[in-house]
Order: C-alpha cells, then structure tokens, then sequence
C-alpha cells in the first residue's frame, strides 16, 4: 500500500457496499454493482455507436478509395465490433445475475513498456492470482498489498471485479 496516498478503503476505491459483498458470498450480484454495470454497459454502447457513426461519416465522405480510407473504414467497424462484444458480455453477466469467486494470494504486477509507434506510454497494473489476471487501476493497485491473500468476486465474461475482501 502506498503511505503517500489518502486514506481510503477497498470498498471505496473497488466500488462495492457491503451489501454488495453479502450478495456476492450468495453468488450474485449486489444493487449497487448492478447499477455500476448497467452505466458500464451504456458506455460500451455509446462507443459503440460512436464507431459507428464514423464508419458512415468516412463511407459517405470518402469519393476515392485510397488506402487511408479503407484503413478507416475497417478500423471503425473493428472498433463498434469490439465495444459491442464488450457490451453484450456485461449484459450477459448482468442476465445470469452470477459471481465467479477465488480465493488466494495476489501478486501485484506493473507493466512498462513502448507502445506500437514506440511511444513510452503509462504503466499498467495487474493483480495475478493463480492463473487470474485483472487489469487494475493505480489507486486499486496501490489499495492492496502484495503477498496478501484476498477473496476476489468477478464476473466470469467481462472479467469485471466486484469486489475485494481481505481473506
């Protein structure tokens, strides 16, 4: 845990009530995770639309078929089809109204490197426990300690963590 940082709780910077962790220990999900899921799917959604919405633009105003246009054209659709697969599997889990459970020690990761034009871009954080790996946010990273062992209840489709409880 970072001692520079504000003190905060895993529930605040997870997003989850303790009601939500009692609905989680029963299998399913809590109502605040419900609406934190139902706003992340309208996001999926919305970017979805919005990839889109570019694909129209570029198709009706391109007159010419240079390859910067079909490089367009496919990237938009690329896009709308990957946010939309987001959306459906946090609908999916929203429908099944199921939560994934494991328990264990984490190892705590950062990732540093180029990206694909060389670039340095920010460190990505990971949590790792068995063969599970999520993607987490600095403040989530910086909220647990590595070597500790945690209950972690997810959704099996979207890879979304629900919560985290020391174990």
């Amino acid at each position: 845990m970072n001692a520079s940082s504000p003190i905060h709780t895993l529930p605040e910077i997870f997003g989850f009530t303790q009601n939500d962790v009692v609905a989680n220990r029963e299998g399913h999900l809590g109502a605040n995770q419900q609406k934190r899921l139902r706003q992340g799917r309208r996001l999926w959604l919305i970017g979805m639309v919005t990839a889109l919405g570019c694909w129209v633009v570029v198709l009706f105003n391109s007159q010419e078929l240079s390859e910067v246009v079909v490089v367009l054209r496919v990237g938009c659709i690329l896009a709308a089809l990957i946010l939309g697969y987001k959306a459906y599997q946090m609908h999916r889990d929203l429908m099944d109204n199921h939560v994934s459970v494991f328990s264990g020690e984490i190892k705590l990761v950062v990732k540093t490197g180029k990206g694909l034009l060389g670039q340095k871009h920010d460190p990505m954080y990971f949590l790792k426990m068995d063969a599970h790996t999520f993607k987490v946010t600095h403040q989530e990273y910086d909220m647990l300690v590595d070597g500790a062992n945690y209950t972690i209840f997810y959704l099996a489709r979207s890879w979304v963590i629900l919560s985290v409880v020391p174990s």
